[in-house]
């Protein structure tokens, strides 16, 4: 927020100095141009910038072809707004209606339709948008702020997966959600950090970022659903203490460069060796394997997610930064 503050005082600082060297009318305007000009991104600076200037020339040219009609009086100036703002809004170029009708002020004012006034008025939005875009060229990377919280959302999980585990030894699942509620936070904040990632700076990085992030959205999503499975869940037995282990491997392999596609054969495993046991004789024993199945498809299914993650992305970028890694040590 303090950098962009700056940047909003000397953009407008530097466009009035500039209008006033070309020596233009109304050098002001450039400055109130400049000011809104300052967007939180590259990217919507510059569609806002390409808005202001074609919404500019639009307001030129209608409000000279309604004044040159009607003449100079307050009736041609509500002609004027009754024709240029549903325009405007057509054409999607409504950020700028409101300093377009200042530059067109400026004719109304001078009582005069010259080619040197429509000049003046286009140098002043040019100058404007265009400083404000020099100024705003320069952006943060939140790379790190990306980094460091995909550690917290890994070490989340995995504080999730391990407490799982502990309710699977005991035979007694008890989950407040606490820890859960703070990885979607992490996951929104995560979110709007790659959002201005990616609107100010265009890399590779980006796709994967967004696909690791969804990737983990989606696991949080059946850690939710286990969790109140397993407040439901009770069993003792060689089979709990199976599946806890289980749960114990998954948290340790979550990291992010971990394929765990091991993972996936040792739970297709235990779920052969379940389905060869003796069928259940009670229908107490029946919900207590269907419990054990369900959790253990769930489980199978978050880890798939992460294997199909890295098989479709990690491969392709991790080599990529391998390769990266290799070129600067080279120079």
């Amino acid at each position: 927020m303090k950098l962009k503050i700056m940047k909003v005082i000397v953009s407008a600082f530097t466009a009035l100095m500039i209008a006033q060297a070309f020596n233009l009318s109304t050098p002001s305007a450039a400055a109130i141009i400049a000011i809104l000009s300052v967007m939180d991104t590259k990217k919507i600076s510059l569609a806002a910038t390409s808005q202001r200037l074609a919404a500019a020339l639009l307001a030129l040219l209608v409000g000279g072809i309604v004044f040159w009609a009607f003449g100079f009086d307050a009736m041609s100036f509500g002609i004027y707004l009754l024709c240029y703002i549903p325009m405007a809004y057509l054409l999607k170029v409504e950020i700028g209606v409101a300093p377009s009708t200042v530059l067109v002020i400026h004719l109304w004012t001078q009582q005069q339709l010259t080619f040197s006034l429509f000049v003046n008025e286009m140098l002043l939005v040019t100058i404007g948008a265009g400083v404000a875009i020099l100024f705003n060229w320069y952006m943060p990377s939140y790379r790190e702020h990306i980094i460091e919280i995909r550690e917290e959302i890994e070490l989340k999980m995995r504080e999730v997966l391990l407490k799982m585990s502990g309710f699977l030894s005991v035979g007694n699942g008890k989950n407040d959600g606490e820890v859960l509620q703070i990885v979607k936070e992490k996951l929104k904040a995560a979110r709007e950090y790659v959002r201005l990632e990616s609107e100010n700076h265009l890399t590779s990085e980006i796709t994967y970022d967004e696909q690791y992030f969804e990737m983990r959205r989606d696991q949080t999503k059946l850690l939710e659903i286990m969790a109140v499975n397993l407040n439901e869940f009770r069993w003792d037995g060689e089979e709990m203490a199976i599946l806890s282990e289980m749960f114990k491997q998954t948290a340790e392999q979550l990291a992010e460069q971990n394929t765990a596609s091991q993972l996936i054969d040792e739970i297709e495993a235990m779920l052969e060796h379940f389905r060869e046991r003796p069928l259940p004789q009670t229908r107490r024993e029946f919900e207590k394997r269907a419990q054990l199945y369900q959790l253990l498809r769930d489980l199978k299914r978050f880890v798939q997610l992460k294997v199909d993650f890295y098989q479709t992305y990690g491969v392709h970028y991790f080599k990529r930064k391998e390769k990266s890694r290799n070129s600067s040590k080279s120079n």
